[in-house]
């Protein structure tokens, strides 16, 4: 009888270590949180309110069906772009392989073996059958590990199109400020030619010096050669955007396309959730992805991993039977392989703490990527507003010196100005309008960078969709 009472605590002892152990096995682990962060609202200067599905196309403020055609075809030939994709679709396709590691694998086996007294031949058939159980939260955490690679797949391949689309934008707009000062730039050798036809003909009537026109000549000279570097630019860009859209020679639009004038640009309103879109920050979310799914590998560890594997198996003596009709031997196979972790528990407990360590790391770092993409957007924001109240600055100027330019050519048209005064106006005034081509071209990519800083604007890309994202903690 007492006998019977041990046996019986015993059972009861090792079903009360068994069923915490099963139902730990049938828990899922818990979802990420990802920590928020208290960041003051991005305020931009003319700031305008807008959707966010608006902020996809950020280009069309300029409205040039070019630049819109060019930006298209460097998404669809540029060969680091088409690599990285293909890379990202990679990942994409390997991740629906995670799911397979736990379902029931079958194979069949054919084979000859030489029995040990090197006589007898066996020819051997059947099959063997192995399931991976998934318990302890092992699938998940793999799944994690494959979905963190897939994450950080999406935002280099995302990083890399905003770069070229801001590169192909950059580059575009330059050559757009280069062919309107170039123009400026002619035009200001035509007037200042004319300004020395005139002081020549003065000189010829004693009414000016010679070294008058010294001035004039050292000036036209110094154009010039920011004439011919103008030029030398210009080539670079075009053959820039040569090679990042992917073509053999330049496209003759690029060159024919000119803008008058560059326009005027509002940023819409930029929610904190923006700064999700930044490659940093989504590079950010993959390492919490994967130290989550190493963690739960290490917790699983803990745990005795369980693969059911069976067999049927056949063997026949070819040398003794030359046909299939002698004996066979049959051998069936079926049990469990389990791996009980105890003499190596006390690692695999610092493995796990080591691992949460890392988790709690990796969210730290997370939010220290979220501020400092939100301390480039508003270094950016900054920087657009200093540049939007230079050029406003460059532009009230430019009014003042054509108002100044039409009161002296009034006073011409009435006999009390002389000609030589309203080309010396002119020439003021296109140099002051290369200036303010300059300042626009630095507006315009000030209004870049912003962009830029916050991951192209929700830019609705292929790299975007099916890509997964960690929670975030509710606020």
């Amino acid at each position: 009888m007492a006998a019977l009472i041990r046996y019986r605590n015993a059972y009861n002892s090792i079903g009360t270590l068994l069923v915490p152990m099963l139902l730990a096995a049938c828990m899922q682990a818990a979802p990420i949180q990802l920590p928020t962060t208290a960041l003051p609202a991005l305020q931009a200067a003319n700031q305008q309110t807008t959707t966010i599905s608006a902020l996809a196309q950020w280009w069309q403020p300029w409205n040039d069906p070019v630049l819109a055609t060019l930006l298209t075809r460097v998404g669809q030939q540029n060969t680091d772009l088409l690599a990285a994709r293909a890379r990202l679709q990679q990942t994409r396709r390997e991740l629906s392989f995670v799911d397979r590691q736990f379902l029931p694998e079958l194979h069949f086996i054919t084979q000859d073996v030489v029995a040990p007294n090197g006589v007898d031949t066996f020819f051997q058939f059947g099959f063997d059958a192995t399931w991976e159980m998934d318990l302890y939260g092992r699938k998940q955490a793999r799944q994690r590990l494959g979905e963190s690679e897939l994450l950080k797949q999406a935002a280099q391949t995302r990083g890399l199109l905003i770069s070229l689309t801001a590169e192909v934008l950059r580059s575009y707009l330059e050559m757009q400020a280069i062919a309107m000062q170039s123009d400026y730039v002619s035009h200001w050798l035509t007037i200042n030619q004319q300004l020395e036809s005139a002081l020549e003909k003065q000189q010829q009537l004693g009414l000016e010096d010679r070294r008058a026109r010294w001035p004039m000549q050292q000036a036209a000279s110094k154009m010039r050669q920011q004439l011919a570097e103008l030029q030398q630019q210009q080539q670079d860009n075009l053959w820039r955007l040569t090679v990042l859209s992917g073509m053999d020679q330049p496209d003759a639009a690029w060159a024919q396309r000119r803008m008058t004038t560059f326009p005027m640009l509002s940023l819409p309103s930029l929610p904190l959730s923006v700064l999700e879109s930044s490659p940093g920050v989504m590079q950010a979310q993959a390492v919490v992805l994967r130290t989550a799914g190493e963690l739960g590998l290490a917790h699983a560890d803990l745990f005795p991993s369980i693969t059911l594997t069976g067999g049927y198996f056949f063997s026949h003596n070819v040398t003794q039977n030359h046909t299939l009709q002698g004996e066979f031997n049959e051998a069936p196979a079926f049990g469990p392989n389990i791996d009980i972790p105890l003499l190596d528990l006390h690692k695999r407990l610092q493995h796990l703490q080591a691992e949460q360590s890392g988790l709690r790391a990796s969210l730290l770092e997370y939010q220290s990527a979220v501020r400092q993409a939100w301390l480039d957007t508003h270094h950016d924001l900054l920087a657009f507003a200093a540049e939007t109240a230079q050029l406003k600055e460059e532009n009230q100027q430019n009014t003042q010196i054509q108002d100044h330019t039409l009161a002296d050519r009034q006073r011409l048209q009435l006999g009390l100005g002389t000609t030589v005064t309203v080309l010396e106006d002119q020439l003021h005034e296109l140099e002051h309008a290369v200036q303010t081509c300059q300042a626009q071209l630095r507006y315009s990519i000030a209004y870049l960078a912003v962009y830029k800083a916050v991951g192209g604007a929700y830019l609705e890309s292929a790299e975007k969709k099916s890509t997964p994202m960690p929670q975030r903690q509710p606020g």
